[in-house]
């Protein structure tokens, strides 16, 4: 993370100039609070597309994201992962609907959904994290500021007319450099 880079540099920096490890830990902060964040010392990280993703159940394949889009309008956040060479027309999505209230993490009970779904060109799958189904999820978004945002979001399973799927790895990414 941009935060343990720049911690590295501070603390050679003061080896170099004779600190000792207090004061340091003041540079660092001094540091990372300059840093062009908008406030949040985090950062954005790096675009982790292309990413795999391997679906298993109703359905076994591995699809490739590299494409994502992100909305922000009021208190719902919606990313979605595309693929840009349209090698297939899923879509993952993950979306805080009505309860986003910047950096935190969200559940099935505050507003989270997940879905995988196919778009036109496909034969419109549909699967979507179901807590009644005993599906559960947690979107946690970290990072947020007026134009873009980060964070990731696991989900144990996801129900759908065919069947249910299970999505590998646990963890999957949200990353936006932009809202549109």
């Amino acid at each position: 993370m941009p935060r343990v880079a720049s911690f590295s540099l501070v603390l050679v920096l003061a080896a170099c100039a004779g600190k000792d490890a207090d004061s340091s830990a003041a540079d660092t902060n001094e540091i990372t609070d300059t840093q062009d964040t908008g406030g949040n010392s985090m950062g954005l990280p790096e675009n982790p597309a292309p990413f795999d993703v391997v679906v298993s159940g109703a359905v076994n394949t591995t699809l490739s994201f590299d494409q994502p889009t992100c909305t922000r309008q009021g208190q719902n956040l919606r990313t979605f992962w595309r693929n840009a060479a349209r090698t297939h027309v899923y879509v993952l999505i993950a979306e805080v609907m009505g309860t986003f209230t910047g950096e935190g993490s969200y559940d099935q009970d505050s507003g989270g959904r997940v879905k995988l779904q196919e778009e036109a060109g496909g034969t419109l799958a549909y699967y979507a994290a179901d807590p009644a189904q005993g599906d559960t999820l947690r979107i946690d978004v970290p990072y947020v500021l007026d134009t873009e945002a980060a964070g990731s979001f696991t989900v144990s399973g996801m129900h759908g007319a065919d069947g249910t799927i299970a999505l590998a790895p646990a963890e999957l990414p949200i990353w936006c450099q932009q809202f549109d």
